[in-house]
């Protein structure tokens, strides 16, 4: 099964940044950033694993991978049950959105580079920078694992946090009252009250 190395790398870099700040040698910095690189490393493939033990768990899960036994798939149940999750059960838009993740990955692995180099000149200013867009696709991408996706709400602009499991043609209130009716493709649509409804971007 392939661990989420990514995800790791970009989040440890960030985090990481505060050691640095404080750190009078290249060796402190350097031993720093491996010992927070471990540590989170550590605590994602904790989490990825209670997420593939939960899929693995689901009754539905398991009837897919025994289809996909009977077609000749050779994954693991726990590599299936990893990709289910990952891809929202194969779903296109669960395989676009995992793609998008991994390309915003890669290109965040390179940004953290030259923006380490950078950061030796002006650490505070490009650990704000850091943080707020890597932590937004380390959130995205949890929220994906956890059976949610993030919307804009097309009244505020503001980001909101929904179900892709929710069933399409059915309606959805979240514990702000606020109504959502996901249609027959999957794209969801919010109430602003009166028979009014507005199509939701996702993030």
């Amino acid at each position: 099964m392939r661990p989420i190395l990514a995800l790791a790398t970009i989040s440890s870099l960030f985090v990481a940044q505060n050691a640095f700040a404080q750190a009078t040698s290249y060796d402190q910095m350097f031993n720093a950033s491996m010992q927070n690189f471990n540590n989170l490393n550590s605590q994602i493939e904790f989490a990825q694993q209670g997420v593939i033990n939960r899929s693995m768990a689901n009754p539905q899960v398991q009837a897919m991978y025994r289809q996909h036994q009977a077609q000749g798939g050779r994954m693991s149940p726990q590599e299936f049950a990893y990709w289910h999750a990952a891809t929202r059960g194969f779903s296109t838009e669960g395989m676009r959105q995992f793609r998008q993740n991994e390309a915003n990955n890669q290109a965040g692995e390179m940004n953290a580079w030259r923006g380490w180099q950078a950061a030796q000149q002006n650490r505070a200013a490009a650990q704000t920078n850091y943080m707020n867009s890597y932590q937004a696709n380390n959130t995205e991408f949890g929220n994906i694992l956890n059976g949610n996706s993030t919307y804009r709400n097309p009244y505020t602009g503001q980001p909101q946090v929904l179900p892709h499991t929710q069933q399409n043609n059915s309606y959805y209130r979240d514990t702000a009252g606020n109504v959502y009716y996901r249609d027959g493709t999957g794209n969801y649509h919010m109430s602003k009250g009166n028979g009014y409804w507005s199509q939701m971007n996702s993030r």
